[in-house]
């Protein structure tokens, strides 16, 4: 499986959570994905981290993951942001299968 983030990424300007998404393209018997992401901008110095687990019978064609910014009070801005995100996928047979991935992404505050 691989996977890319949807661009852009939301900001909620009250908590600084950012929303992150991206597909899910389930592949073979692959039954089970974990999914890390962390975003960065260094302008705003703030970095926000999260993971999430998803599930192929649950029909799961998107992941979704809030991510909580660090420092507590980080704000991200309107802008560009790096984003990387790590998912490993397993099978019934197959696994666990690998995949990294590092893109710019556009930072909305809504």
């Amino acid at each position: 499986m691989r996977s890319q983030f949807d661009n852009p990424v939301d900001s909620d300007p009250t908590s600084g959570t950012l929303q992150a998404c991206g597909p899910l393209e389930w592949e073979g018997d692959e039954t089970k994905a974990e999914i890390s992401v962390i975003v960065t901008q260094r302008d705003g110095k703030v970095m926000a981290t999260g993971s999430g687990s998803f599930d192929r019978s649950a029909n799961d064609s998107e992941w979704m993951i809030p991510l909580t910014p660090t420092p507590a009070n980080g704000q991200f801005n309107q802008g560009t942001a790096s984003a990387s995100g790590a998912l490993c996928a397993m099978g019934d047979d197959d696994g666990p299968n690998v995949f990294n991935w590092s893109e710019y992404v556009d930072v909305k505050v809504k």
